[in-house]
């Protein structure tokens, strides 16, 4: 268990590179921009029990990943410190931009830590349509003793109602080694979806097909991690061309970026993997178009860079996107279909991981520099 653990910190631990004091950005793409975690309560009541159990210090609050669905932002929160009384909410502003505050989504109930029927530590999140897929770890407090409170689920949620639609246990894929991270949903024509996780623990991608409801995992071959002395972060992202979609993956740790079309996958084929080619530089990918590109950073770089993958992998055919001038670090890029645009959501993880962040995490959501299309 430690030993697993351990990995799970390693995996975290790629966000916390040396940085100099944070100062508020000035971007003026920024639509929301707040410190810590601010929960909007139901009552007066709930807010003195809520702190009387010691259940909620705003600095151990951290927006990792943001979805926007039904006109609403949705921020995963996973549990990396102390008990927090929300790990998915959605946020909350009088203002626009101003007093953010974060309300529990769908409701209280489902934020229940202990109860294996609710969220325990949302650790990634993705919206199709109306719907928001939940990628639930079971494993709190991972940043201080992590506690595998339940099994690994998936919780798809009705993004107007909040009403929960299904849960999808993760139980009989994963072992003691596992660590899940990344979530990927395909729908196709028709309304069946498939679900991709990445777990780097095992060296294998969990798919799962959610209208017969049934699962595999499939092993990656050993050129994919290739070079690593320990699997670290295994990426992964949807890519949509004209030929078809396909799931585009690689260790962080990985000298090179691979890619495999889902029909494949649908059918439960682990083969017939492309290597689309060694990596030129060290890239932290942090979301797509929703369509043929993908946003990255560079190790231990704030600067956010667009790829179309229609182009070759080549520095030349990168293109810088967006600057963070406020010593934050890009986690999630993701679309908002409604206005047809692209946001990019930041944070000081690195302050948060050392406890450097004084009163709570530095957090920012901000229109993306540069004109795309939500396709």
């Amino acid at each position: 268990m430690p030993g697993k653990y351990s990995l799970l910190l390693l995996g975290l631990a790629v966000f916390a590179v040396i940085n100099s004091a944070v100062a508020y950005s000035n971007n003026s793409n920024a639509i929301y921009t707040w410190e810590g975690g601010r929960i909007e309560w139901p009552c007066p009541t709930t807010k003195r029990l809520v702190k009387a159990a010691a259940k909620y210090t705003p600095r151990d609050l951290i927006a990792t990943r943001c979805q926007r669905v039904e006109g609403k932002t949705v921020c995963a929160f996973p549990r990396y410190k102390n008990i927090i009384p929300i790990t998915l909410s959605q946020i909350y502003a009088t203002k626009k931009g101003c007093d953010v505050k974060f309300e529990p989504f769908p409701c209280w109930s489902e934020q229940e830590e202990g109860n294996c029927d609710a969220l325990q530590s949302v650790i990634d999140i993705f919206s199709v349509g109306e719907f928001v897929w939940v990628l639930d770890s079971g494993i709190i407090q991972t940043l201080r003793t992590p506690i595998q409170r339940c099994s690994p689920k998936i919780v798809v949620f009705q993004g107007k109602t909040g009403r929960k639609l299904k849960t999808i246990s993760l139980d009989r894929f994963v072992t003691e080694k596992s660590r899940l991270q990344y979530l990927q949903v395909e729908c196709l024509k028709g309304g069946h979806c498939y679900v991709y996780i990445s777990d780097p623990g095992n060296n294998v991608i969990i798919v799962y097909d959610v209208y017969e409801g049934r699962g595999y995992r499939i092993v990656l071959p050993r050129a994919v991690h290739h070079g690593c002395r320990i699997r670290d972060v295994l990426y992964i992202f949807l890519i949509h061309q004209k030929e078809g979609t396909k799931l585009y993956f690689s260790y962080l740790c990985g000298q090179r970026l691979f890619a495999i079309r889902t029909e494949h996958l649908r059918r439960g084929h682990g083969g017939n993997i492309i290597d689309i080619g060694e990596k030129p530089n060290i890239p932290i990918f942090v979301g797509t178009d929703a369509g043929s590109g993908v946003f990255f950073r560079e190790e231990g770089d704030s600067d956010v860079y667009y790829w179309n993958t229609n182009q070759c992998y080549k520095k030349s055919n990168f293109k810088m996107v967006h600057k963070s001038d406020g010593g934050l670090y890009a986690t999630h890029v993701f679309p908002d279909f409604k206005i047809n645009r692209l946001l990019v959501l930041e944070n000081d993880f690195p302050s948060y991981v050392k406890d450097y962040a004084g009163c709570g995490t530095l957090h920012q959501i901000s229109i993306l520099d540069g004109t795309y299309t939500c396709e």
